[in-house]
């Protein structure tokens, strides 16, 4: 049988009193690093953690299928179309661009925001509840491409 050593506990009013003593104001990230010996002295770069969202990859389905299963007909009795796919950009994508002039509530200038649809010139993204669209010609920057999750602080 393995000796553990390196294991250790500690109460809680000894963790309040590290946070309390260095006035570290109370969540759960900054518990957990108050806890003990090692707590006593600990300096935080951050103040706030972070918050992580899955938002998925959307679906994957390639074609639209009836109940029964089989692949969806339109009224001429065609196969439906698969939605086009481009590739230079994504949904989820969080890109930075430059508006040019006012369209609908949204005043021009520099925006950073996750794109909703993909067009088969730039992109569409949602600002104070309006969808804008955007040339890709247009001042754009990708600063982080869909991985599938949100972050924020």
């Amino acid at each position: 049988m393995e000796n553990f050593d390196t294991v250790k506990c500690w109460t809680g009013g000894r963790t309040k009193f590290n946070r309390c003593s260095q006035g570290i104001e109370k969540s759960h990230s900054a518990d957990a690093a108050c806890v003990g010996e090692s707590g006593a002295n600990i300096r935080m770069l951050v103040t706030r953690a972070l918050l992580v969202e899955s938002k998925g990859h959307g679906s994957r389905q390639v074609r639209r299928c009836n109940s029964s299963g089989f692949p969806a007909l339109n009224k001429q009795g065609q196969p439906i179309k698969p939605k086009a796919v481009y590739t230079h950009c994504s949904s989820g994508d969080i890109v930075k661009f430059k508006l040019d002039k006012d369209r609908k509530a949204v005043k021009a200038g520099t925006y950073t925001a996750r794109v909703k649809t993909p067009t088969p010139k730039g992109f569409e993204v949602k600002l104070n509840g309006f969808r804008v669209s955007s040339a890709m010609e247009s001042l754009v920057r990708f600063v982080h491409r869909n991985d599938g999750y949100s972050y924020e602080f």
